[in-house]
């Protein structure tokens, strides 16, 4: 009988245990996880944009990598050292980038297109080209010129996509690069 009350005051323990212990197998396979293949995918596509050009080699580069879940549109960027992924508003800064810098944007998992970056009106003024698809529907990147006077601080953009399922027309969010201090 006292073998029976223990058997029962052990077993409560023993399914702690084991609920603690699948929790913490869960957790390893999520920092398995932490391995972006976006991230991967779009930095090695800006490198070779960068590298087909002398005059880009070795360029400072700001990588975005947007992503779409549960109906929310989600970056990470590279140059600002983002280690997960973090909503999009219209407050949002997605970049920072140096005078004589490129910003790339790259159509991670859950969207189906890139279709575009689009500066506003007193933005694009401040820029020489307008932003260029440099792989259809995937990447995006514009060129900060060398002489953009940082007292202005912020360019405001759209970000045009469309996401895996929606068959209605493309979606615009209108986040910020900000453009900081050259060495």
């Amino acid at each position: 009988m006292k073998y029976q009350l223990h058997l029962k005051q052990f077993l409560p323990f023993l399914a702690f245990l084991l609920l603690f212990g699948s929790c913490k197998e869960e957790h390893i396979s999520e920092e398995i996880d932490l391995v972006d293949e976006d991230m991967i995918a779009a930095t090695k596509l800006a490198d070779e944009y960068l590298n087909a050009s002398k005059g880009r080699q070795g360029s400072e580069k700001a990588v975005t990598v947007l992503k779409f879940k549960d109906d929310k549109l989600y970056y990470a960027t590279t140059a600002d050292d983002v280690t997960s992924y973090t909503e999009v508003n219209e407050e949002t800064i997605t970049a920072s980038a140096k005078p004589g810098g490129y910003v790339f944007w790259y159509c991670g998992g859950g969207l189906s297109d890139l279709d575009g970056i689009e500066f506003d009106e007193s933005s694009q003024l401040k820029l020489v080209d307008a932003p260029e698809e440099i792989n259809a529907d995937k990447m995006w990147v514009i060129a900060i010129p060398e002489d953009f006077d940082e007292e202005d601080g912020m360019l405001k953009y759209d970000i045009v996509y469309n996401f895996k399922g929606n068959d209605g027309p493309p979606i615009r969010l209108d986040p910020k690069i900000k453009i900081t201090e050259a060495d």
